[in-house]
């Protein structure tokens, strides 16, 4: 299962990028191996650059090289777009199996993200 103590301790701080928060939550909760990145909304869009700095130096101070990134909005482009231009890159499509809290497996498809610093 996936742990980050950096993570841990900003969490129970309520210091870290709201979007690094939710993934680790959501990472955690479903016992992943690699942090899961759910749902980064509108992180880019001119209001969210912002946010898009604040969550790529969060994943740096975290020591996060990769991760995977699980998107269904209609935005996806843009958002991968926005990613890259702070330097996180595509790696490629992964599938990975995980057992929910009733234990049925679920197989999630997602985009493999390096950041680079």
């Amino acid at each position: 299962m996936y742990k980050n103590d950096y993570l841990e301790n900003y969490i129970n701080n309520n210091k870290s990028s709201r979007y690094l928060v939710k993934g680790y939550d959501y990472t955690v909760q479903n016992k992943f191996d690699i942090l899961v990145i759910k749902e980064l909304g509108f992180i880019y869009s001119e209001e969210g650059k912002h946010d898009l700095m604040e969550f790529k130096d969060e994943l740096i101070k975290a020591n996060i090289k990769e991760f995977l990134l699980i998107e269904k909005s209609s935005g996806l482009m843009d958002i991968l777009h926005a990613l890259n231009s702070v330097n996180i890159k595509i790696v490629n499509l992964v599938k990975i199996d995980h057992r929910d809290k009733w234990e049925d497996m679920h197989t999630i498809k997602g985009i493999k993200m390096e950041v680079e610093s």
